[in-house]
């Protein structure tokens, strides 16, 4: 009976050293499944921190770029100004030439059938036309006094 009890006790001790063992590897293999996880989490987390970096460098050049086109609208906006002023000006110097020689011609014209109303004599083609000149250097010198 002692032998037998020997025998249990040993198998006992064996199982007991197998079970260690079995629950040994389990703890071994779950550390080293956790440290490769653990691994691959720290590369993940280098690689998310490297495109971190990028897209705040393209936010950072984005936002400069933003800035830059910001100013050239402002600066755009004020030259429309400028443009549109400039052309009233000019619409309203246009304007007066015109009224001046719309004037102007009324005016030879009038005088053009208060000559011939009078009958003048001697009027002549080469007469007339030097009056229309007269009035054609008169605008000319008028409008380059405007501009």
């Amino acid at each position: 009976k002692g032998q037998a009890d020997s025998k249990e006790n040993q198998q006992a001790a064996d199982e007991v050293l197998h079970r260690t063992d079995l629950i040994m590897q389990g703890f071994q293999d779950r550390e080293l499944r956790y440290r490769e996880k653990i691994a691959r989490d720290r590369d993940d987390l280098l690689s998310y921190s490297q495109e971190y970096s990028k897209l705040q460098g393209n936010l950072r050049r984005s936002m400069e770029d933003l800035s830059i086109l910001r100013e050239d609208l402002d600066l755009a906006k004020e030259e429309l100004k400028r443009f549109q002023r400039n052309c009233e000006e000019d619409e309203h110097r246009d304007y007066s030439t015109f009224v001046a020689a719309t004037s102007d011609r009324k005016e030879l014209e009038r005088r053009l059938r208060d000559l011939q109303d009078r009958g003048a004599e001697g009027t002549t083609w080469t007469s007339r036309q030097k009056c229309c000149e007269t009035a054609q250097n008169r605008f000319e010198s008028e409008s380059r006094m405007r501009s």
